[in-house]
């Protein structure tokens, strides 16, 4: 416990950090920088896992049980499109990626606009996981993928190994579970 004495002194210099009736002249907020970067990256990650599917798609029919454990990337192959976290990034027609998009011409199976925003996303999600001491090690990073029944297996082997290349190494399908299973 602390006399008297020691308390007003204690106050004393407290009043002397700041005279009475002026500013602050320094405001050390590293802290709430610390804290509204957190609450930034929540705010991202919550809104990124949120995306409803699109109308022109048909999932795929299933009984697994098994519910994601993890948030994830997002990536939605539609009759029209491929999507990450809702953001429209290669034009899909009549089943297949354009020539012009894929790093091998008409022949490859690396799409590179699709590599490019994936390796963006995953440098972004090992630098949160770094900043909260998460470690990944050698599993990769995860990519929840959402594609139409009828999306035909090109286009899905090119979707996969264009992740691959981008160190996105577990992949979950996501699929449409029938009604009345629980």
């Amino acid at each position: 416990m602390i006399s008297p004495r020691e308390a007003r002194s204690i106050i004393r210099k407290a009043k002397r950090r700041v005279p009475h009736g002026e500013d602050v002249s320094h405001l050390n907020i590293t802290a709430m920088m610390d804290m509204m970067t957190i609450i930034v990256v929540f705010l991202i990650k919550s809104v990124a896992v949120g995306h409803p599917p699109p109308t022109d798609l048909q999932l795929p029919r299933s009984t697994t049980v098994q519910k994601p454990q993890k948030e994830s990337t997002v990536l939605t192959i539609t009759r029209t499109s491929i999507l990450v976290d809702g953001e429209a990034i290669v034009a899909v027609n009549n089943g297949s990626v354009d020539a012009a998009a894929k790093t091998g011409g008409a022949d490859g199976i690396e799409i590179g606009e699709l590599r490019l925003q994936l390796e963006r996303l995953g440098k972004r999600t090992r630098t949160i996981d770094q900043l909260q001491g998460i470690s990944r090690g050698d599993e990769g990073l995860e990519l929840t993928l959402i594609a139409d029944r009828g999306t035909p297996f090109r286009l899905l082997h090119e979707v996969m190994y264009t992740a691959g290349n981008a160190k996105y190494g577990k992949f979950r399908l996501v699929v449409l579970r029938p009604e009345g299973s629980d």
